[in-house]
């Protein structure tokens, strides 16, 4: 039976101005397993929910991520790790 993948969303998105008037944020993350145990090595993707853009990174040993360099808007947030159930976030601006 495949656990629930808690996610503690430590969803910050940080906006900062850079030349040419680009606006650039970023999405960071610790996940979780029941116990809260980190899950290791779990994929991220984030998806500009305007542009279809797809980013992508995986989680550290510590459970953290990090998606830089994101172009402003909104976005849906999954998470993807062996024996565990997918998580979808919707809705991140």
């Amino acid at each position: 039976m495949s656990r629930i993948l808690s996610v503690v969303a430590i969803l910050a998105v940080f906006v900062l101005p850079a030349s040419a008037q680009t606006v650039l944020g970023s999405i960071t993350g610790r996940v979780l397993d029941p116990s809260e145990a980190a899950v290791t090595a779990a994929t991220v993707k984030a998806t500009n929910t305007g542009t279809r853009l797809e980013f992508h990174t995986s989680t550290t040993a510590a459970g953290n991520y990090v998606l830089q360099q994101l172009p402003v808007g909104d976005y849906e947030l999954t998470v993807e790790a062996a024996g565990f159930r997918k998580y979808v976030r919707r809705n991140i601006t």
